[in-house]
């Protein structure tokens, strides 16, 4: 089932009118249907909860009063939303539009579009998406299992037949608040509207989450930024809309696992360095702390870590987490921390001497283990932009 908002951003929808029930714009789409002729024998069984109703409103032609007589029923039948075109009536009586905001129910006037065309475009994308959340479904089952290696590769077989024997990936984050409302735009184009492939290409695009993975096949002497930044201007997709994290070494598809984890895992450091593309190979430390926040244990531990400092600084006013984060920020100088607190070294000293007692560690390795600490915490943050 798909919300009526994602239906109204496909093109064949432009020239919908909303004329009450704003409320119900959020309802979910599971069935397009027409209401012609059931008006007649008053017989509105047909009708569920759930179906987006069009009609030309043509069986009240010469009697108003019939149009209350069959919208009321399908408004307490609780369908998704009423669509009328204008071929007949430009205005309904006012008790539609009240019954409309009561029941949550959009109704909408509309012109150009024709009905087969609509009902053939909502049942494609009802295809289409349920196609997308399967796929999601398996990435997230190869990602979270770590499958046997002909498990990999059947899955990208699955996936794409046409990917050749080692693959790339890139997963893109949309930049803005908008995440999971962004992605489903991005795929209404990228699926729905004008780009439904011909044929088979060695690339696919799968909805993940909050973003999207781009997995295609390397093209030889090409930079794998300039092929994938190529590949979302043919979908009209700007780059610099995104956050893109690029696993940058061609794997096997055995290892699609990895290959995954790694876009995945520099998407998550792109997003907490605030950069807007970076490679796996660039990652540096962060490719063994990024790993770790797909560890429940491991976060379960940081982040209470964490609130036992929190809760230290709401009882006493202490500033503890804060000296600790411009710690590790400063490199664990803490001459320089002083200075970026406005406070004398020795009362910096004694910050990390309280925070080493509270945490359980030795003063000697305060730095290692608050730098493993602060910076899967901050990496947990960042991920709450997108893994939702």
């Amino acid at each position: 089932m798909i919300p009526v908002t994602e239906l109204l951003s496909m093109t064949l929808f432009d020239d919908f009118q909303l004329l009450a029930g704003e409320s119900g714009l959020s309802n979910q789409v599971g069935n397009i249907v027409i209401l012609e002729y059931e008006s007649y024998n008053k017989n509105y069984d047909v009708f569920s909860k759930g179906d987006f109703v069009l009609t030309s409103l043509f069986f009240a032609k010469d009697d108003s009063s019939l149009i209350g007589e069959a919208l009321l029923p399908l408004m307490r039948r609780q369908v998704s939303a009423i669509a009328i075109k204008t071929v007949f009536y430009h205005e309904l009586p006012e008790t539609i539009y009240h019954m409309a905001d009561k029941f949550h129910i959009p109704i909408f006037f509309f012109q150009h579009a024709y009905m087969e065309d609509l009902i053939v475009g909502t049942n494609e994308l009802l295809k289409s998406k349920l196609q997308y959340l399967m796929l999601e479904e398996k990435l997230k089952e190869v990602i979270e299992t770590a499958p046997a290696p002909h498990t990999n590769k059947e899955t990208a077989h699955e996936i794409n037949p046409a990917f050749s024997d080692k693959l790339t990936a890139a997963y893109l984050i949309p930049n803005g608040s908008s995440g999971s409302a962004a992605i489903s735009s991005y795929f209404h184009r990228l699926l729905y509207k004008r780009y439904q492939p011909t044929g088979i290409f060695p690339y696919s695009y799968v909805k993940y989450k909050d973003g999207m993975f781009l997995i295609l096949s390397p093209e030889e002497d090409v930079d794998i930024a300039s092929q994938i930044f190529g590949l979302l201007k043919t979908i009209d997709l700007n780059p610099e809309q995104f956050t893109i994290g690029i696993a940058d070494t061609p794997l096997p598809q055995e290892q699609f696992t990895d290959l995954l984890t790694r876009a995945l895992d520099t998407g998550l450091v792109c997003c907490h360095k605030k950069e807007p593309l970076m490679c796996y190979s660039q990652l540096g430390t962060w490719q063994f702390l990024a790993p770790l926040c797909r560890n429940k244990d491991v976060m379960t531990n940081c982040l209470s870590q964490i609130e036992i400092l929190k809760r230290y600084d709401t009882r006493y006013t202490s500033n503890l987490f804060t000296t600790l984060q411009i710690y590790i920020d400063s490199k664990g100088e803490i001459a320089k921390t002083a200075q970026k607190l406005f406070q004398h070294p020795n009362t910096i000293r004694y910050r990390l001497r309280k925070i080493s007692s509270l945490l359980n560690c030795s003063f000697e390795e305060l730095y290692s283990h608050a730098f493993v600490l602060i910076s899967l915490y901050q990496l947990s943050a960042a991920e709450q932009t997108f893994n939702k």
